[in-house]
């Protein structure tokens, strides 16, 4: 029995873990390279069409 609660609660740490980490990474590369992206279209136009 305390063997199976262990195992349990080991389960849910991990899970959990992998449930929030991987979800934050995921926003702060999607803004990151969105700023990016924004960026280099605006100094692009800059560099191109001297804005």
């Amino acid at each position: 029995m305390e063997k199976d609660a262990v195992i349990r609660h080991s389960r849910r740490q991990r899970t959990s873990r992998r449930s929030s980490r991987p979800r934050i990474r995921r926003e702060t590369l999607l803004a990151s390279a969105l700023l990016a992206l924004l960026a280099g279209f605006v100094f692009y136009h800059i560099w191109r069409y001297g804005w």
